[in-house]
Parts: C-alpha cells; sequence; structure tokens
C-alpha cells in the first residue's frame, strides 16, 4: 500500500458481522508486507442506481490517465486486474484478492453511475482517475511486468483468476450501490467514517474490530523532530502561535476507542488528527506526540484513514479461513452482494 499525507474528504459505506476473536501472534505467519495504495475518496454522493441480478453492468469503463491527461477507454474486467495489481500485494492470499476485486468493482461501478447523474468537469467524461490519492489505484500490464520482474506470470494468473472468479460482483445496502472504502492498515480496529469525515455517518462504515493488523510489519511507525523542525511545520498551521516552552506546544488529544486522534491542539489551534496527519506526513490519524530531551516523538499505528476494508486485515482474515464474502461482510456491516449474470 503507497503512502501519501493528504487531507481526505469523505463517502461512506456499511457492514456487520461478528468481531474477530483474539488470536495469538504464533497462529498465523503473515506475509512480507508490500506497499499498496490507500484507499482515498471525494466527496460523498449518493447513487439513486438500484442494482439487481438483472442489472446489465458496463463492458466497459472510461479512465483519465492522470499522467498524460487522456482518457482512456478499457475493458472493465482488464480494469479491475489492474486495480487490484496496483492495491495489494500479490502475495496475498486468494480469497483477500477476491474481497479487493469485488470491492475495486464496486467503487468503480458507484463511480460510473454517480458520473453519469452528476458529470465532473475534471474528469474530461471519464468515470474514474488512475490517481490513488482520488480514487483507486491502476497500474497497466507493463508496470505489471515492472514491479514483478520473472514473477509477473505466477503474479498475474494469481490475480487474473481471483477477479474473474468474482467478476460482476456488486456489494449493495438497501438496494444501492455501497460506497467500498478501503485502506492499508487499522489500528487493530476500523473506524467510522463519522469520526474520520464528520457528518451522520453511513450504517456500513462502522468500526470493527480487525484483530490481525496488529501483526503487520508496518503496523506502527515512529517519527522523531527536533523542536526546530516541529516548530518549523507547526508554523505552517494557520493562526498557530508558539511559546517559549516547547512542553506547552502540544495538549492532550482526544481519541475514539480505534485509536484515531478526534481533536488534538497544537500551539493554541484545535485540529482534528486527519489535518495533523497532513501536516506531519502521517501514515494514520492515530498517534500520539510526547515531547522529552528537546525532541518531539510521534508514534502512528495503522496505515491511511482506517474507513473500510483492511487489506491487510483481509488477508489475516483469509489464511484464518474466511472466505471473501465473510471478509466483505465484516468489514461492511449489513450489506449484501449481488453478483450479475
Amino acid at each position: 500500500m503507497k503512502v501519501f499525507a493528504v487531507l481526505c474528504l469523505i463517502t461512506t459505506v456499511i457492514l456487520t458481522l461478528t468481531p474477530l476473536t483474539a488470536v495469538n501472534k504464533k497462529d498465523i505467519n503473515p506475509p512480507k508486507q508490500e506497499e499498496t495504495t490507500e484507499k482515498h475518496t471525494t466527496e460523498e454522493t449518493s447513487t439513486t442506481e438500484k442494482v439487481t441480478e438483472e442489472t446489465k453492468p458496463p463492458e466497459e469503463i472510461e479512465v483519465l490517465a492522470v499522467a498524460s491527461g487522456n482518457v482512456v477507454t478499457m475493458n472493465f474486467l482488464d480494469y479491475i486486474i489492474g486495480v487490484v495489481a496496483g492495491e495489494m500485494p500479490a502475495s496475498y492470499h486468494e480469497e483477500a484478492l477476491k474481497a479487493q476485486a469485488v470491492a475495486a468493482y464496486t467503487y468503480a461501478l458507484r463511480n460510473i453511475y454517480n458520473e453519469r447523474e452528476n458529470p465532473s468537469p475534471a474528469l474530461k467524461g471519464a468515470s474514474i482517475t488512475d490517481d490513488s490519492t482520488k480514487h483507486q489505484a491502476y497500474i497497466t500490464v507493463d508496470k505489471m511486468k515492472e514491479k514483478w520482474g520473472n514473477n509477473f506470470d505466477t503474479n498475474y494468473k494469481k490475480i487474473a483468476n481471483a477477479v474473474k472468479e468474482v467478476f460482476g460482483e456488486v456489494v449493495t445496502y438497501n438496494g444501492q450501490i455501497a460506497n467500498t472504502l478501503f485502506h492499508s492498515i487499522s489500528s487493530g480496529k476500523t473506524e467510522s467514517a463519522k469520526n474520520i469525515w464528520g457528518g451522520s455517518g453511513v450504517p456500513y462504515l462502522v468500526s470493527v474490530d480487525s484483530t490481525g493488523d496488529v501483526f503487520a510489519p508496518n503496523y506502527s511507525s515512529v517519527t522523531v523532530l527536533s523542536k526546530e523542525q516541529f516548530k518549523n511545520i507547526a508554523k505552517t498551521i494557520p493562526s498557530v502561535k508558539l511559546s517559549d516552552n516547547p512542553k506547552e506546544w502540544v495538549g492532550e488529544a482526544e481519541k475514539t476507542t480505534a485509536g484515531t486522534v478526534t481533536s488534538i491542539t497544537i500551539g493554541g489551534v484545535k485540529l482534528k488528527g486527519t489535518e495533523v496527519r497532513a501536516y506531519f506526513g502521517l501514515r494514520s490519524p492515530a498517534f500520539t506526540i510526547t515531547y522529552k530531551d528537546g525532541n518531539f516523538t510521534i508514534k502512528t499505528t495503522g496505515y491511511g484513514h482506517g474507513v473500510g476494508m483492511s487489506q491487510y486485515g483481509a488477508d489475516y482474515m483469509a489464511r484464518k479461513g474466511k472466505t471473501y464474502r465473510e471478509i466483505l461482510a465484516h468489514y461492511y456491516p449489513g450489506t449484501e452482494i449481488v453478483r450479475f449474470d
């Protein structure tokens, strides 16, 4: 999953199932964690499209390639293969790859219908971009060959087979296409959309246990900044005023049960955790800041905004014997899966 520091705006999603039970680290040997893209979204829009088994899905999708600025029409199946290859390590379990494929297909289909109803001039007639900071990642076959080298044939076959097995399956809520957000690693519990982006929230984008995430190699990270480095960043925040005593610069943080900072004061300015994440380039909005001996230490847990499906958590569940449908039901409670024939 690839990391970036960017202030997220939002959308939402739902599902409910029993939380994962506690497990011991020795119960599973997780694969080496690779970096994949974090799922970002634009402001929430609600498609009125009702999805049933009789709904005929599009066979092609128009994608805005941000590097060239061109709109590329591509086969929908090939597009989803490229998304899964860009979003999730090929080393992940087949059931996790299937869960990612369904989430990616659902997200893309939602964008197609939303763009039909409310076209965005910035997309130039496309339904989605290949920019992972705005929509979801997509890589071409040439990029896959460059990324995987001698393992291309094996990895491509594994991902393509997983995608083909579930292609056409859509996550729905009350008959409408769900907003299947996902992220790299949670803090051990996923976060509700309401806590991250405000608003009234979404019934299927709520906090659920994601126990396996704490075993991820990149689960936590530590950033150490000198007081001068911290000051230089803090001064870019509008209205911040720093005293001569660094111990007074950062106030107590308010957090959710998932560890996300909902409110923290820096230099007299009250900020959201997502804002601090953007300013300081943190991996997630779940963090602690301490000061000692002239340095600020920021410890961050998880990777990404934490809403929806945890990609590492999906792989962990799959390796514990869960199917892709069970994974999706866990991370998007209350949703259903509809399959197009």
